[in-house]
């Protein structure tokens, strides 16, 4: 925060890079599946994202919750 100051910069910037999803990686068929199974089902029955998230965690996922949200959305 002192550069910024110092420097007399008036615009800061931020641009998120794409993050690799090399947690998902050998999970994104299954996820893949899951999602489309998951699509298909009346809105009623259908998982949440932290259900989808707890099924993963349950066959040997060891990644964060954030990341199978992130593949979900996109």
């Amino acid at each position: 925060m002192r550069k910024v100051i110092r420097s007399g910069a008036t615009e800061l910037t931020y641009e998120r890079t794409i993050l690799p999803l090399a947690t998902i990686g050998p999970w994104k068929d299954l996820l893949d599946e899951m999602l489309t199974v998951n699509a298909r089902k009346p809105k009623r029955e259908r998982l949440t994202r932290i259900r989808i998230f707890e099924e993963l965690r349950a066959r040997g996922y060891d990644g964060g919750y954030d990341a199978v949200r992130r593949y979900a959305a996109s």
